[in-house]
């Protein structure tokens, strides 16, 4: 007998979002704004795998940043005087 591997190559928008590790609302938003690419058949909404690489890919660290991934991010402002802490602090007792 011989075991057979079948690799799924699409994925369940809920299951796309296990891969993913990220929520559910999160992934819709992704989807809805183009960001993660989408095959729609009749009523369902399937995420191949090679999108889910791609998107990824798009968004690893120290790689070759994609247009996408580079206009997704903008610079923070440094924090000006003193730490968070005492910042926080001061919020608290005013």
């Amino acid at each position: 007998m011989t075991l057979e591997v079948v690799r799924m190559v699409m994925f369940t928008v809920e299951e796309a979002a296990r891969e993913l590790r990220l929520g559910i609302t999160k992934t819709r938003e992704l989807i809805a704004t183009g960001r993660l690419r989408v095959a729609r058949i009749d009523r369902r909404v399937l995420v191949p795998a090679d999108s889910i690489s791609e998107f990824l890919a798009g968004h690893m660290v120290g790689g070759e940043p994609t247009e996408e991934s580079s206009a997704a991010r903008t610079p923070v402002p440094a924090a000006r005087g003193g730490s968070g802490a005492s910042r926080s602090r001061r919020t608290a007792t005013a």
